[in-house]
């Protein structure tokens, strides 16, 4: 399978830009909103060309007539990035990093096949393994990782109605707005640091839902294990020994007192049944659930044009992972403006609030600094421009830079905390 993704990638590539007739596309502030007013695009018939050969080459089935087996295709999402974590004053690097480091952040591939008049979808996703990924320090040298097979995602979806979808499988959660955003659509290099902490990423659960933004009202209710493995011969004896948390979530129309051509509010509690809140996680655990025992968001999603604007509240009560912090809270600001079809502007900023219960993000100033990692507030500023090379679809690939200013204080015995940059800079793409 994997052979067969590269080439299809390949020989587009290759085989290059074909002329084909365009009518124009329509551009956007992209955004979990949905689009905001059209905007003409140039007309480029060689990129269109190419772009609707890429579009097509994963398709290796497609019959919308069929009674049984409607659609097969391959997936393949990826990102290839390099950081830089730069420190106000002392540099207090991990012996041999340098500050530094780049890796495959993510690599997967996977299919999707649609059945029954399209009433049933069959996904999976698999994060690729022995691929270069992150640098680590083990037995006090700094040396590259390879990253393992693992299920990413794998469930079957079932469409009641067209307002009622079941979901049952190693699904992801969804928690707020940034991780409604699957990894190939979100703006920033990375999610913001909370939404990290409080948030999971994949889990086996059972979801019930109506996702749809083109209602008045929708709504979601799932229930997710909190344990998965790094391995897939562990991953599919289900690890339940820290058992499971629940999760609600209503999401509706805000057009009517708040502003944006598309306007929509989340709102989310979740429960979790763990015997690791307030407490440190051990080493070998396989604990992948929520980073609290009680977490409840409000998410707000607008688009006004070429603008759009990803609003989070959050708190977390009991974190989990640590024996000292309590409850934790912030705030994360994402505006970002399209300034043509192919560039984005992205800011955000971020708070995080909660002694000694705020989390920064593991894989960069933890991992190359000796600064601690659990601090009692954090200010974030992130500047960032992506440059799309098929404005029809911004995700399919597209190339990202961006700078975070972090200044954080509070850590546990009064030790010197970090305050400084990190610059990212990766090339993302999704077929």
């Amino acid at each position: 399978m994997c052979t067969r993704i590269f080439c299809f990638l390949l020989a587009g590539l290759v085989l290059g830009p074909v002329s084909a007739k365009a009518d124009g596309s329509a551009w956007k502030a992209s955004g979990p909103a949905g689009p905001g007013a059209a905007v003409k695009a140039p007309e480029h018939p060689a990129e269109d060309g190419l772009y609707a050969r890429l579009k097509e080459m994963p398709y290796l089935y497609k019959n919308k007539d069929s009674e049984f087996l409607n659609q097969f295709k391959l997936l393949l999402t990826g990102q290839y990035q390099a950081a830089w974590v730069v420190p106000s004053g002392a540099n207090k690097f991990r012996k041999g990093s340098g500050g530094h480091e780049d890796e495959w952040r993510r690599l997967q591939i996977g299919f999707e096949a649609v059945f029954l008049k399209n009433r049933l979808t069959l996904h999976s996703l698999t994060n690729m393994g022995e691929t270069d990924g992150m640098y680590k320090l083990e037995n006090g040298r700094w040396s590259r990782t390879k990253t393992d097979w693992s299920i990413f995602e794998l469930y079957l979806k079932y469409k009641v109605n067209p307002s009622f979808f079941v979901r049952t499988g190693k699904i992801t959660t969804k928690m707020m707005t940034e991780f409604r955003e699957t990894a190939s659509e979100i703006k920033t290099l990375e999610r913001s640091d909370l939404v990290n902490q409080l948030g999971s990423i994949s889990n086996w659960g059972v979801v019930l839902e109506n996702p749809r933004q083109d209602v008045p009202v929708g709504w979601e209710a799932a229930v997710f294990l909190n344990d998965t493995s790094t391995s897939l011969a562990h991953e599919i004896q289900f690890n339940t020994e820290d058992s499971a948390f629940a999760k609600a979530s209503v999401h509706m129309d805000a057009r009517g007192f708040l502003p944006g051509e598309k306007s929509r509010v989340w709102l989310t509690y979740a429960h979790n049944f763990t015997h690791y809140a307030g407490r440190a996680l051990p080493e070998d655990s396989y604990y992948s659930g929520l980073g609290a025992r009680d977490v409840v968001t409000m998410d707000w999603v607008m688009s006004q044009g070429k603008f759009s604007m990803v609003t989070e509240l959050m708190s977390g009560f009991r974190v989990v992972g640590d024996a000292y912090g309590e409850n934790v809270y912030g705030l994360v600001l994402l505006p970002s403006y399209r300034f043509s079809p192919h560039l984005e502007g992205i800011f955000r900023y971020q708070l995080s609030h909660g002694r000694d219960a705020v989390k920064m993000f593991a894989r960069y100033v933890p991992a190359v600094t000796t600064y601690p990692k659990w601090v009692s507030t954090m200010n974030s500023f992130y500047f960032g421009l992506n440059y799309y090379v098929f404005p029809k679809d911004p995700d399919m690939l597209k190339f990202m830079v961006g700078g975070e200013y972090t200044a954080t204080s509070g850590a546990r015995g009064g030790a010197k905390c970090f305050n400084g940059w990190t610059w990212f800079t990766a090339v993302r793409f999704h077929f």
